[in-house]
């Protein structure tokens, strides 16, 4: 809901309480998205591992943080994820 409407200051609050209430369901992904939309990478960063470490077999959380180092103009730190 909040995402189509551009709204990830509101999405980001949500996740984020319920990241702090049950941190082993997989909300990291999620905060570390709205994260990047807000341009707040290093923040997305730190979910991005989190993400990694709650599901390390889903390749798709290593291309998730590739892509934010992409956007952070960090292309070789990408490839020793």
């Amino acid at each position: 809901h909040y995402r189509k409407n551009n709204e990830y200051e509101k999405e980001l609050e949500l996740y984020l309480k319920a990241f702090y209430l049950d941190n082993s369901k997989p909300f990291a992904d999620n905060i570390a998205s709205c994260y990047e939309k807000l341009k707040m990478y290093d923040k997305a960063l730190e979910f991005h591992d989190i993400a990694i470490s709650q599901e390390p077999k889903n390749y798709e959380r290593y291309n998730d943080k590739a892509e934010c180092l992409k956007k952070m103009d960090k292309v070789d730190a990408g490839l020793n994820i």
